[in-house]
């Protein structure tokens, strides 16, 4: 997932020590991996209209698009975490159906947050409906991308 995300790792393949931008001119991101979505994983609900997936970190050089929009209220995974010295700047998330989540069934969190409308703009979609996998990875059309981490409702305390 690190290449995926033109992340830098001392060991991509925990996704650990990763960075995104130019450490060099001090225009980066230390980044946190969090590569599941089941009863493990980190989640949040969308808490701004039309809040921007951006396909890329907007660092000097990149050409971060938006990639799809989410309405409030949708629910979503947190795959990575990006941080500007202490504070989260951006998460990488991917907007998923909260009953895809065993961890999910009966809490009022995800009754509160759900599948909402989604705008796809320059993500493709695949023709096949978003799913968590046996590997609690997202497949499918499934909007994924880079938010400002204010515009979320971080669940601090898990599901």
């Amino acid at each position: 997932m690190a290449k995926s995300l033109h992340l830098r790792c001392e060991n991509a393949a925990k996704g650990s020590g990763c960075v995104a931008g130019n450490v060099d001119t001090g225009d980066f991101y230390d980044v946190e991996m969090s590569p599941r979505c089941d009863a493990d994983g980190n989640f949040a609900g969308v808490a701004e209209r039309d809040a921007a997936l951006l396909d890329a970190l907007p660092v000097t050089g990149s050409t971060a698009q938006v990639a799809a929009k989410l309405s409030e209220g949708q629910f979503v995974c947190i795959l990575a975490t990006a941080r500007a010295g202490q504070h989260a700047a951006y998460h990488y998330v991917v907007a998923i159906p909260p009953a895809s989540v065993s961890a999910c069934q009966g809490k009022a969190i995800c009754k509160q947050y759900g599948q909402r409308r989604v705008d796809f703009v320059t993500q493709r979609k695949q023709g096949r409906q978003c799913s968590i996998a046996g590997n609690a990875r997202p497949e499918g059309d499934c909007a994924q991308g880079w938010i400002q981490s204010q515009k979320l409702d971080v669940f601090a305390n898990g599901l």
